[in-house]
């Protein structure tokens, strides 16, 4: 497993409640990693429309929207500067391909942004910024929701799952785990049709999961579940388990013309109140452009 470091954290900010919330918990994970917090705000393209289509409507003055960001940013700084080194960053364009961009160009480690979620036609077809920003970033994307209003992980739900890819996230948790002094709740994930066979190799598979937390003194327990629903029942078992964080991989699918999350990553990245920690598989990688459509 390659070591996991988070030197460098990008929190985008739009400054709505959500982004806040998002804002404290990049606050503390730089506190607790002693890393730099990069600040984004994306000005989006759409602030030109209404002077395109509504004419006696001044334009927005660009500059100056600029300026009054990057002047928020920076009186949020100023509360945390004496304990991390901040940075504050203005961009235009697309929300996502700029956190994306921004991303790769300065070597982030993680990214932490809120998520309002999505539904109906947005979710299915359009998809929120937070989901495109868990397909496109080359490094892990941690999703808040307004719900989550205490920075800090104590109890973490690690599903598994018969993928070859779902235990590369343990190093992301042991790591977290002994930073924040977690619990890991290990969710083994089997489907109800599953043959004695199948059923004996995953069980091995959830024990040197639990030798390899034992080895690293990171408290643990496991519970193997046979249902299909797997995203329904990972944020349920995350409730019961009072968690403050669940671990994913992104779990990209193809459909020929681009890469998307598959569904149940989709489902929890959109609708989970705990905070959402998506881990990319090793090897996989999506190059998005300026001229990207996102």
């Amino acid at each position: 497993m390659k070591p996991v470091e988070f030197k460098k954290i990008l929190i985008p900010l739009d400054f709505s409640p959500t982004s806040m919330v998002a804002f404290e918990h990049a606050v503390k994970m730089a506190k607790t990693f002693k890393a730099e917090l990069f600040m984004l705000h994306v000005m989006e393209d759409t602030l030109l429309i209404n002077d395109i289509f509504l004419p006696e409507t001044k334009m927005v003055n660009l500059g100056k929207i600029s300026k009054i960001a990057e002047n928020k940013m920076m009186e949020l700084a100023s509360d945390v500067s004496s304990q991390i080194k901040t940075h504050a960053i203005v961009r235009q364009g697309k929300a996502a391909g700029e956190i994306i961009i921004t991303a790769k160009e300065i070597g982030i480690d993680l990214i932490v942004m809120g998520t309002h979620g999505s539904s109906g036609f947005e979710e299915f077809f359009i998809g929120s910024n937070a989901e495109r920003v868990v397909v496109g970033a080359s490094c892990p994307v941690l999703t808040i929701q307004s719900y989550a209003k205490t920075p800090g992980f104590k109890n973490i739900v690690f599903p598994v799952d018969n993928s070859i890819s779902s235990r590369q996230k343990l190093a992301h948790a042991t790591v977290l785990a002994k930073h924040f002094d977690s619990k890991i709740f290990v969710l083994g994930l089997l489907s109800e049709d599953q043959d004695k066979d199948h059923v004996k190799t995953f069980e091995l598979k959830i024990q040197q999961v639990n030798e390899f937390l034992e080895k690293n003194q990171v408290m643990h327990e496991s519970t193997i579940v046979h249902r299909e629903d797997h995203a329904n029942i990972i944020m349920k078992f995350a409730s019961e388990k009072d968690a403050d964080l669940i671990l994913i991989m992104t779990e990209q699918e193809f459909d020929s013309s681009n890469y998307f999350l598959g569904s149940s990553a989709q489902t929890i990245v959109n609708h989970s109140k705990v905070p959402v920690l998506v881990v990319r598989p090793e090897g996989f990688e999506v190059s998005w452009t300026k001229n990207n459509p996102m």
